[in-house]
C-alpha cells in the first residue's frame, strides 16, 4: 500500500506539471499558434473548463465504478491530453487537448485523497494526506522550471509536455 500511495502522489506531480509549464511557455505559444492575446487567455481557463465539467460529469460515476479503474482512466486521459498538446500545430486540437487534460484531473482530485484514506496504514494516513496536498504545487514548480529550462536550451515549450 506504501507503494501505492508514494506512486499517487509522483503521479500527483506529473499531472500538475503543466499548470505551470503553459504560464512559463505562453509567450512562445502565443507566437507559435498568431494568437491573439484573448485567445491564449481563453486557452488557459480551458482546463479549468473541463474541470468544471468532470466535476459534474464525476456525480454519475462516483461509486459506479471503482477507485483503481477511475483513477488509472484518469491517468491515462490526462496523459492522452498533455500528449495531444505536444505534438498538435491545430488551435482547436490544443484546445480540445486542454480541456481533455482538465476533464480527468477532477477525478484524481476527487479520489486520490479518498484512496489514501481507505487503504492506508493508520500510522501513514496523515503523512500520505499532507503528500496530497503537497504534489500539486510541486508540479507547478516543476512545469515553470521544465519549460523554461527546454525554451532556453533548445528553444521548444512542446518538449516540456512530451516529458
Amino acid at each position: 500500500m506504501t507503494v501505492m500511495c508514494i506512486s499517487l502522489f509522483l503521479c500527483d506531480i506529473l499531472v500538475n506539471v503543466d499548470h505551470g509549464a503553459i504560464p512559463a511557455g505562453i509567450k512562445e505559444m502565443q507566437d507559435d499558434f498568431e494568437l491573439e492575446t484573448i485567445h491564449m487567455g481563453n486557452f488557459g481557463s480551458l482546463c479549468f473548463f473541463g474541470l468544471a465539467v468532470g466535476s459534474v460529469f464525476s456525480a454519475f460515476v462516483v461509486g459506479k465504478i471503482s477507485w483503481k479503474v477511475t483513477l488509472q482512466l484518469s491517468f491515462i486521459g490526462n496523459g492522452f491530453g498533455l500528449f495531444l498538446y505536444a505534438i498538435s500545430s491545430d488551435f482547436y486540437y490544443l484546445a480540445f487537448a486542454r480541456f481533455l487534460s482538465g476533464f480527468n484531473q477532477v477525478f484524481l482530485v476527487i479520489y486520490m485523497p479518498l484512496y489514501v484514506d481507505a487503504f492506508s496504514k493508520k500510522e501513514l494516513k496523515t503523512t500520505f494526506m499532507s503528500s496530497i496536498l503537497l504534489a500539486p504545487p510541486i508540479g507547478v514548480l516543476i512545469g515553470y522550471g521544465l519549460t523554461a529550462t527546454t525554451i532556453g536550451l533548445y528553444e521548444n515549450w512542446r518538449i516540456s509536455f512530451l516529458i
